[in-house]
């Protein structure tokens, strides 16, 4: 089975390294596992400078034991910096499989599993509330009130974080990246961004404007995030900006969140001076 994040050229190669890969629940998740992301990703300086990025946040919050599989990640992608990489994202039988293939040389370059709860595993009530409405990724703040309940009450799930002070313009600003899969939809990230954040960005989501949001824009607010408009113009793969949407838009807040090839962000910034 695969989702309609997947790019169906592609799936042939997916299939053939897995069926030949050494570990054994590999090649089991390449036979019955389903499909929920599957992109082409150029791997650049700025995709391994991203992953510095990540490693230097996790290791500031938790250490560098467990900024290891991050490292391990990094490391296995950096000899490919101007090559393009297959990056996919499995399930099968609880368990989350992500993975870079080399579609040249027919192998596994990197994979990570993890058990998690099966994202069918809601009421049907409470799916039918997940699910409701935003099925093009766009989500209208009618859709996203409808949500909000039955979104709220799931587990939170983990978000890669990097967070910025700038005392010279009193500024803060956060960004999350996660892969789509374990997410039902993008107002799913959001909701489970925000609720990472405590609110302590963005005000009600009551007051979200849910509006469209330009490659050109996000990517802007990215820069202003980070304070590097050279480096952050290729934080996101360009190409591959799906949609966007504005969630809030004032002089001292600014936020909105977007879908980029297999992976949902959100930017959140905000000053008082």
């Amino acid at each position: 089975m695969k989702s309609v994040q997947v790019a169906d050229e592609h799936v042939p190669v997916l299939q053939r390294v897995l069926g030949g890969a050494d570990a054994p629940d590999l090649r089991e998740v390449g036979e019955y596992g389903k499909i929920n992301y599957l992109v082409q990703e150029d791997i650049t300086q700025a995709t391994v400078a991203i992953w510095d990025r990540m490693i230097a946040a996790r290791q500031s919050r938790m250490g560098p034991r467990c900024a290891a599989g991050l490292q391990q990640v990094r490391d296995a992608i950096w000899p490919y910096v101007g090559n393009q990489l297959l990056r996919a994202g499995m399930w099968l039988s609880g368990r989350r499989y992500e993975m870079y293939i080399d579609p040249v040389a027919q192998s596994v370059v990197h994979f990570t599993s993890s058990a998690m709860a099966d994202p069918e595993g809601t009421s049907s009530e409470q799916r039918s509330q997940l699910l409701a409405g935003g099925g093009s990724g766009v989500f209208t703040w009618d859709e996203l009130q409808r949500q909000q309940q039955a979104l709220g009450q799931l587990d939170l799930l983990p978000v890669e974080a990097v967070s910025v002070t700038c005392w010279r313009t009193e500024s803060r600003a956060v960004i999350h990246r996660a892969n789509k899969f374990p997410y039902y939809s993008l107002s799913h990230f959001w909701i489970n961004s925000h609720r990472v954040l405590e609110a302590r960005f963005l005000g009600d989501v009551d007051r979200a404007l849910c509006q469209p949001i330009s490659e050109e824009e996000f990517l802007r607010l990215l820069a202003q995030c980070l304070h590097s408009p050279i480096f952050d113009a290729k934080l996101c793969s360009l190409g591959q900006f799906a949609l966007g949407q504005w969630m809030e838009n004032e002089w001292n807040r600014q936020s909105a969140v977007a879908e980029v090839g297999g992976e949902y962000y959100a930017a959140y910034w905000s000053t008082s001076g």
